[in-house]
């Protein structure tokens, strides 16, 4: 099986001079964790996803495993200025520059491999060779295509 027979063809996006807090609204309400970034002919330009949005209002000091113990750092309210901070910027000031991108050919199990190989992104974007977005594969894709495929187990 190949990307294109089990991609998702209708996708949401988003472009470069959106405004960030209304993006991460949009992709609360629509239940969303990654969109893709397209210019105005429908070319991939990045993803815009909550793990960058988190890796960007959560201090670096937290993650870098710098402190043994954070349960005393004020915790909410340095996400909160730090997400109102980005809250007013443009999806181009903080979207990933490169996202998983898959030709429509691709093997399915070479698309999961590309999203395991890649901690921070649950989704791969399937392309033309000019970079035009034709589709999306997320995991959950896969999971539920191998879940409901017929094909028998030949190990």
């Amino acid at each position: 099986m190949k990307a294109e027979d089990i991609m998702v063809r209708e996708v949401e996006t988003v472009q470069l001079h959106e405004n960030v807090g209304d993006i991460l609204h949009r992709m609360r309400t629509l239940k969303y964790r990654t969109l893709p970034v397209i210019d105005e002919h429908g070319r991939v330009l990045g993803e815009f996803s909550t793990y960058k949005i988190l890796t960007t209002i959560v201090p670096s000091y937290i993650t870098s495993g710098d402190l043994d113990h954070v349960e005393f750092v004020p915790d909410i309210g340095v996400l909160k200025r730090r997400y109102n901070e980005i809250a007013s910027k443009i999806v181009a000031d903080i979207m990933n520059p490169s996202p998983i991108l898959v030709d429509e050919k691709s093997s399915v199990l070479s698309v999961a491999a590309e999203l395991l190989a890649s901690h921070h992104s649950s989704l791969a974007m399937v392309v033309s060779k000019d970079k035009h977005l034709k589709g999306v594969v997320a995991r959950s894709d896969i999971l539920c295509f191998v879940q409901e495929s017929g094909v028998e187990n030949r190990a």
